[in-house]
């Protein structure tokens, strides 16, 4: 039976699920207005997007940081940002993935977006200070 999802990470899968997703996020009573305030033009931020997860996925090494730092400086210049924002991004992002990839490749992609928010979340601390390091690691031992 033909459920209408990708049943492998390809380009289009990638596209689909970034474009569905960050359609939600801009609709979220939470993450949307996070967003608003830091994306002022959607087209190069989802191109942007779709080559990050191509490069991750596929491998393409396509993907280049930015001239203004990586993910993990560009995010930690986020007023506010907490693991809160990081569960509720990833739990929106899983519903995508399962909406519109097979069970197989959405786990894949699920897996190493889980791991990245982790990653992402411990650079943050370090960048942020020692304060916020002691929250991120006492958040990683009550797991």
């Amino acid at each position: 039976m033909d459920t209408g999802r990708h049943t492998a990470l390809t380009p289009d899968a990638i596209e689909t699920v970034i474009q569905a997703f960050y359609g939600r996020v801009q609709h979220d009573p939470v993450l949307g207005p996070i967003f608003a305030r830091h994306v002022d033009d959607w087209a190069p931020h989802l191109l942007r997007m779709q080559a990050f997860w191509r490069s991750v996925l596929l491998r393409t090494g396509e993907f280049q940081r930015s001239p203004r730092g990586g993910p993990p400086a560009l995010h930690a210049r986020i007023e506010g940002l907490d693991p809160r924002l990081f569960e509720r991004w990833l739990g929106l992002f899983s519903s995508v993935l399962s909406e519109c990839l097979s069970p197989e490749p959405a786990a894949q992609w699920s897996a190493r977006a889980h791991a990245i928010g982790e990653t992402l979340q411990l650079r943050i601390a370090e960048a942020t200070g020692p304060r916020a390091q002691a929250s991120s690691l006492s958040r990683l031992e009550t797991r």
